[in-house]
């Protein structure tokens, strides 16, 4: 989630720690979606221009609450979409 001042970038990087942490705190290894997550996320921080995207968006410059969805493309580059949260649906 994007907003209260937070942007894109800290949102990823903040999410790719949650899964990072949760996967080293497990007993076995990850599983096939937390594999696939945490790859969507390594190449969207490696990839992405993030001051395009801030720039771009209220949505994803954290000026706004915004449930962020990241996908690839047909050809593998990570994509990232925003909806705003309306008040009382966080």
């Amino acid at each position: 989630m994007v907003g209260d001042g937070h942007c894109i970038e800290y949102a990823a990087r903040k999410e790719y720690k949650r899964l990072a942490d949760m996967i080293m705190d497990s007993p076995g290894d990850p599983d096939a979606v937390q594999q696939v997550q945490m790859e969507l996320l390594f190449d969207f921080l490696e990839r992405a221009d993030f001051a395009h995207l801030r720039s771009s968006s209220d949505l994803l410059s954290g000026s706004r609450n915004a449930r962020c969805t990241l996908t690839r493309d047909k050809k593998g580059v990570p994509q990232v979409s925003a909806e705003p949260i309306l008040p009382g649906n966080r």
